[in-house]
């Protein structure tokens, strides 16, 4: 962990002094104080251990979400992870950070979906509260954006790794406080899916689309499941956030579970 990476050990050019670079990046992003003690719950970093290793940005930029999502989901009484409503909105939240994809012409964008955004001319009514999440989440990871490129680094490399993949966070710092900023539109492929647990495919969907959906959908799944899983520990002050994180887990597993199901039933072609 703490000497030459593989990829030096192997002769490839890497970060040197990792050991110094990575003990930086936690003090940056106060995970730790300047005597390496930690400062944050040890559940979330104990998150962001297990996930960096494969999704370093989501990792980071799920943590720097976590106060919103405490305030949106548990602090406010309205809610409940009983509620199938506030469970789609939580798993909406989640998608706007670990599945950045642009949404294609002609589609449905996740904030139209959310009705976040709505068509002029339609009569549809914004939903506020959507808006509001919205508008908070796609906050916490434009100002961790900008947090990491005010980094004093010497290894640029390593602060690519804690940015969200789309270059879509085009928000300054210094803007985020627009309440009408939600950001470019996200494809809602995954989270139409689980919201309306369709059965596997329409007949319609191609087979690229459906490749694409299928690793998006087990990805989601993957970050989720590490999430849950220390979120839930005891002593967490997040520890309740887990309840919407466990119903949104299974409706993913169920998900992926009838797309298997759609592909093995096929008709035997050799029977005659």
């Amino acid at each position: 962990m703490t000497n030459a990476p593989l990829a030096a050990f192997c002769g490839i050019e890497a970060t040197p002094n990792y050991y110094d670079v990575s003990k930086e990046i936690i003090r940056q992003l106060e995970y730790v104080d300047a005597d390496m003690q930690l400062t944050s719950d040890h559940n979330v970093l104990s998150m962001v251990w297990e996930l960096s290793v494969e999704y370093p940005a989501e990792s980071v930029n799920l943590t720097a979400s976590l106060p919103s999502f405490y305030r949106h989901f548990v602090a406010n009484q309205r809610r409940s992870s009983l509620n199938i409503g506030d469970q789609n909105a939580f798993m909406a939240a989640f998608l706007q950070i670990i599945d950045r994809v642009p949404c294609a012409d002609g589609s449905v964008s996740l904030q139209r979906y959310m009705k976040v955004e709505v068509e002029e001319g339609t009569g549809k009514l914004i939903d506020e509260s959507s808006k509001e999440l919205f508008v908070d989440i796609h906050a916490d990871i434009s100002l961790l954006k900008a947090k990491v490129e005010a980094f004093s680094l010497p290894a640029e490399a390593e602060e690519e790794k804690l940015k969200l993949i789309l270059g879509c966070l085009e928000v300054d710092v210094g803007d985020v406080g627009d309440v009408g900023d939600v950001g470019v539109p996200l494809d809602s492929g995954v989270y139409e899916l689980l919201r309306t647990k369709q059965q596997g495919f329409e007949a319609d969907v191609s087979i690229a689309r459906r490749n694409e959906l299928k690793s998006r959908l087990f990805r989601f799944g993957e970050i989720l499941r590490v999430f849950n899983n220390n979120i839930q520990q005891p002593h967490s002050k997040y520890r309740e956030l887990a309840a919407y994180s466990n119903k949104c887990f299974t409706a993913v597993r169920y998900s992926l579970m009838d797309i298997l199901t759609q592909l093995t039933n096929q008709d035997d072609e050799c029977e005659i």
